[in-house]
């Protein structure tokens, strides 16, 4: 696995209209996934990820296999997900109007917090350019170090144009 050319977006032109919406969230579990206090967790991914992959709007996501998704958290504890949608607007809809939503509403009983730094990012991506977990974090990073952009942004979608 090669490195990426940083800053990240040097890795493919950025689409003047974006086609679709990257999106990682990351989390840090309070405990190991075998710990019986995730089972509420760890029992109900496979049915979060099927939900999400019939929900209208998802394109794709990254799976559990991924050595470079491995090689992106470097800690057994963090959880990443990395997914492509057709608009924010559709991650949303997602993760609060569905029964999505009662899992992000106990997410303090199995994360830790992270704040002040961001956990969650979108940033335009070409059809089929879908993002790798290290691609990901660098983008979780550029939020971090320069607030939301055209090239990462948060919920709120990028900010307007000066």
């Amino acid at each position: 696995m090669g490195a990426l050319p940083y800053p990240p977006e040097a890795s493919r032109p950025m689409p003047s209209a974006p086609a679709a919406i990257a999106q990682v969230n990351i989390a840090r579990m309070r405990w190991d996934a075998s710990d019986p206090r995730m089972a509420g967790f760890v029992d109900n991914i496979a049915r979060m990820n099927a939900l999400a992959e019939r929900f209208p709007g998802f394109l794709w996501r990254m799976t559990d296999g991924s050595a470079d998704r491995l090689f992106a958290l470097g800690d057994p504890r963090m959880t990443v997900t990395v997914s492509a949608w057709e608009s924010v607007e559709a991650v949303r809809a997602f993760a609060h109007r569905t029964v999505h939503a009662r899992f992000l509403g106990r997410r303090a009983e199995w994360f830790e917090p992270l704040a002040p730094r961001p956990h969650l990012a979108f940033w335009p991506i070409a059809p089929g350019a879908w993002p790798t977990a290290r691609e990901a974090m660098d983008r979780l990073a550029l939020l971090d170090a320069e607030g939301p952009s055209a090239r990462v942004f948060g919920f709120e979608g990028p900010p307007a144009p000066a």
